[in-house]
């Protein structure tokens, strides 16, 4: 997914009511741009499984990269007494991912979401961004 622009979740929008299941192996989700809501790359509100895949050079006002949401409330009964049913979304992620990109912080590039230990973060874990420089060996 790449030159993608939208509202939200202008890559990929995995939104379908908590129960949408969507996953990623060996992709690219890079260049896309959300103008007004989260996840520049991903918007995920189900369940998602990311393998293998690069997710890097997205923008949004907030999760860059990845916006992971919890879905809401559902009435499931009557007006005067609703009853709510609330979803999480999942992220699984997997086989050393690539995510972020130079220049940006762990908090501009993630909402909702934490990479696994075997992923490599083009970030900080602070406020100050990491060189991408700093993390991939160019002299392969």
């Amino acid at each position: 997914m790449s030159g993608n622009t939208a509202g939200g979740g202008s890559g990929i929008a995995n939104t379908y009511g908590g129960i949408s299941t969507l996953t990623l192996n060996n992709s690219t989700v890079s260049g896309n741009s959300a103008s007004s809501f989260s996840g520049g790359g991903i918007s995920n509100g189900g369940t998602l499984t990311l393998e293998r895949s690069l997710i890097s050079g997205n923008t949004a006002p907030s999760g860059q990269e990845i916006y992971s949401f919890i879905v809401g409330c559902l009435s499931a009964a009557s007006v005067n007494s609703p009853t709510c049913l609330v979803s999480t979304s999942t992220i699984n992620s997997a086989d050393s991912n690539l995510f972020g990109h130079s220049g940006l912080s762990t908090a501009q590039v993630f909402d909702g979401f934490t990479p696994a230990v075997d992923d490599i973060v083009a970030t900080s874990d602070g406020t100050l961004p990491t060189a991408l420089s700093a993390i991939l060996d160019t002299n392969l």
